[in-house]
């Protein structure tokens, strides 16, 4: 039983004495707990905030400073970032820890005057301390722990939507200095400052900053270039400002696909005005408002226009005031008439159908036609007809001096073309079948065949109006005949069909005594 006993106690006593032990841990371990968290004071947002860096790398904080960190910015490291929240309070820090001495602390004051900083360094690190300064004013209101909360998560917010826009949006103070910028902005530094590993606070202007003083002092818009360093073309940007607080809030969207639309369509009106430089003719081009946007060389060389005046861009009205001053549109009645009939000159070309013949004061004759172009605009071409229009003049006085003469014989001639078709005839004639009837027929077109039925109406029976269509019509040997016919009044006529060049033929009647008509008859056929 004693022997049972002792083995007990050897099972029990080693068991006990290890529970006793790890209780006695557990209570020490709990009360070292306790005392660690009695003395560990609860966050408080006037606490010091303390930073420690190694070199650009936060490697220490203390509660508040870590809750200061994660408000800041996403910029690439955080000696950066830091700086980024100490800016709006005027506090700055150095560009690059390696510029704090071992023996030159720094110490400055917020603008608002609630905070100090202290940096200094400590061996191979910087310790930087921000100390609110206390507010003996009993009235200072706290913030409300909700509120706290709801502050943050619209910053979270916002700063998410800025850093989520697909174009740079950032801030600058009065002096110029960059104090806020969203992702967007960071990206196009990374591309531009390729040769520095890391940001530094505040950020690099990207775009001339002479460029962005006066976008800020005009505020318009203004189309900015971006060189980047990868060698390709720079990079075209639309900037905005707009006043805010004591700065300016801008904004620059990437215009590279409107810039290149912009280049390909000056290309393509180069390319035209070369083609067009070549054209006799004067062509002017005016936009949707009426602008001159195109013209070559022949305009200024038909209208007298200087070429620094339609470079200019002169409005349709404007140019058609300074014509009419050189007297190089035909001289109206009245101004006032004048300016309708440019109105309706405009509309006409619009729809396609102005096309006119301007008779100038001295002499000179054009043709003026107006043709609709895309989005609204118009084109006039201007042609100097004056050769041809004298050329046609001449023509015209030699046809009829022709048909004067043709007038003038006794003999009804009638010619009529390769195709059948009656192209000449005379007086004679036109009264010599006008009393059958066809007068009024005659002055129309018409053809052998048809003229034929007039003379059969006003002639007796007789097998030659067949004979004369098909010489007419190439239907026999072209040769000259004749053939005596009777008119229905007993007239006696000779007909006399004979060959002219370009197969025509000429059909004469003549009335003539039996003696003369065998005479007529054997010279023809001589």
């Amino acid at each position: 039983m004693l022997t049972l006993l002792f083995d007990l106690l050897a099972v029990v006593v080693p068991a006990g004495a290890s529970f006793c032990a790890a209780l006695g841990a557990l209570v020490l371990y709990n009360r070292f707990d306790a005392v660690r968290l009695a003395r560990t004071p609860a966050p408080d947002p006037d606490a010091k905030a303390v930073f420690l860096f190694s070199d650009r790398r936060l490697t220490d904080a203390s509660a508040s400073a870590r809750e200061m960190m994660d408000a800041g910015p996403q910029v690439r490291d955080d000696w950066a970032r830091l700086s980024a929240i100490l800016v709006p309070a005027g506090l700055s820090l150095p560009p690059d820890p390696d510029a704090v001495m071992a023996d030159q602390p720094q110490r400055m004051m917020s603008k608002d005057l609630e905070r100090d900083i202290r940096i200094e360094r400590i061996g191979d690190c910087v310790r930087i301390t921000v100390t609110p300064q206390r507010d003996s004013d009993p009235q200072v209101v706290k913030i409300e722990a909700l509120a706290w909360q709801a502050t943050q998560d619209e910053l979270a917010t916002l700063r998410a939507s800025t850093d989520e826009l697909p174009y740079l949006v950032w801030r600058q103070g009065a002096d110029g200095t960059i104090i806020w910028a969203n992702r967007a902005y960071f990206t196009v530094i990374d591309a531009v400052n390729t040769d520095s590993p890391y940001q530094t606070w505040p950020p690099m202007p990207v775009f001339d900053v002479d460029a962005l003083a006066r976008v800020a002092g005009d505020g318009m818009p203004a189309r900015l270039a971006l060189h980047t360093g990868d060698g390709a073309g720079p990079q075209w940007f639309e900037c905005t400002a707009r006043p805010l607080g004591d700065g300016h809030l801008f904004s620059a969207i990437n215009v590279d696909d409107a810039v290149s639309a912009e280049s390909h369509r000056q290309a393509f009106t180069q390319t035209l005005a070369k083609t067009f430089s070549h054209l006799t003719a004067g062509l002017a081009v005016f936009d949707k408002s009426r602008r001159l946007v195109l013209f070559n060389p022949a305009l200024t060389d038909l209208t007298t226009l200087s070429a620094e005046f339609l470079a200019a861009r002169p409005t349709l009205f404007t140019l058609l005031d300074r014509l009419r001053d050189k007297q190089m549109i035909p001289e109206p009645k009245d101004y006032i008439g004048w300016r309708d009939q440019m109105a309706e000159l405009e509309a006409a070309a619009q729809h396609g159908t102005y096309s006119e013949i301007w008779s100038l004061p001295a002499g000179r004759t054009f043709r003026v036609s107006g043709r609709p172009h895309p989005d609204g605009a118009v084109a006039f071409i201007f042609e100097d007809i004056s050769a041809e229009m004298m050329l046609t003049r001449r023509f015209r006085s030699e046809l009829e001096l022709g048909q004067s003469v043709l007038d003038s014989f006794e003999e009804a001639i009638a010619v009529f073309s390769r195709d059948g078709e009656l192209t000449l005839s005379n007086a004679p004639y036109d009264r010599m079948w006008r009393a059958t009837g066809g007068g009024e027929l005659l002055a129309e077109p018409m053809t052998v065949t048809e003229a034929s039925r007039f003379w059969m109406a006003g002639s007796r029976p007789t097998p030659i109006w067949g004979e004369v269509r098909d010489f007419v019509l190439h239907g026999r040997e072209r040769t000259a005949w004749a053939q005596t016919i009777q008119l229905t009044s007993g007239i006696e006529m000779l007909c006399r069909i004979q060959p002219l060049a370009g197969g025509a033929t000429l059909i004469g009647f003549s009335t003539a005594t039996t003696d003369r008509l065998g005479e007529q008859i054997d010279l023809i056929r001589a």
